[in-house]
């Protein structure tokens, strides 16, 4: 099945769904879209079935505007997987959308089989205000392209960076902005002991935004948790080392999940 838009309540999500089986639903971050997972979609999708959607303000999905809370984005998945018939998944979430994730989890941990952490924190964003400021000095179009520079290690291509500069843009200012207050508030550390999921985390060496400090937190708190640090990438460890990030989370849903 390709891309389709489904109705979660107030707003429309965009999402691409492929293959069949036991579900995998993989989330983007902040002014993503799905296709910040196209490797692992085109990996998994002939052994599980692969749910990707633009979150609410993102890609091709509705873009309200107003306050984009944690909750909203935790609803709007609940609801998706409602309307998709997934009752219960594996779920992974890159920086953001790991954020997302792991309030999912939280939320209804009936649902979750396991988690797989992408570049994410269980803290907040504590440059928020400055990118806000930034947004609004530089426009939305120079800001993505700066942020986008900032996330990247020296070796990320530049064809990926104007990639990933072309979705972001489908993110417009507005929710950009309501973007940063919403993980400038979010802060789960203290609970992160509840999460009883098997657990996968993953953080390039060379990550600014959510260093290998935040990816320590969530291993020291997660119960069982496995780590995975890559060297020499930054921020976009599934796009830039796509094959191992594919290897260990397909050892990760064998050996710890059981899928």
């Amino acid at each position: 099945m390709a891309l389709q838009r489904v109705s979660v309540g107030p707003v429309a999500l965009c999402c691409e769904d492929r293959g069949t089986g036991r579900p995998l639903v993989f989330v983007h971050g902040n002014a993503g879209t799905h296709t910040c997972w196209q490797p692992q979609l085109d990996f998994f999708a002939p052994r599980y079935r692969a749910v990707a959607p633009d979150l609410r303000g993102h890609g091709e999905s509705d873009k309200p505007v107003g306050p984009y809370p944690m909750s909203a984005f935790v609803a709007d998945l609940a609801a998706l997987c409602d309307a998709l018939g997934v009752e219960r998944a594996v779920l992974a979430g890159h920086s953001m959308g790991g954020r997302v994730v792991m309030s999912f989890a939280l939320a209804h941990p009936e649902r979750v089989a396991g988690l797989v952490l992408v570049g994410t924190a269980a803290t907040s964003f504590g440059k928020a205000e400055e990118r806000i400021a930034r947004v609004r000095e530089l426009g939305i179009e120079r800001e993505l392209a700066e942020f986008i520079e900032f996330e990247s290690s020296p070796d990320t291509p530049a064809e990926l960076k104007r990639e990933l500069l072309a979705e972001a843009l489908k993110t417009p200012e507005h929710v950009r902005i309501e973007l940063w207050k919403t993980v400038s508030a979010f802060d789960v550390s203290a609970r992160l002991g509840e999460i009883a999921a098997p657990t996968l985390i993953i953080v390039g060496e060379l990550d600014r935004g959510t260093p290998v400090a935040a990816a320590e937190l969530l291993h020291e708190r997660i119960r069982g948790a496995q780590l995975l640090v890559i060297p020499d990438v930054a921020h976009f460890t599934m796009l830039e080392r796509a094959a191992l990030v594919n290897e260990r989370i397909a050892a990760f849903l064998r050996d710890a999940v059981g899928w």
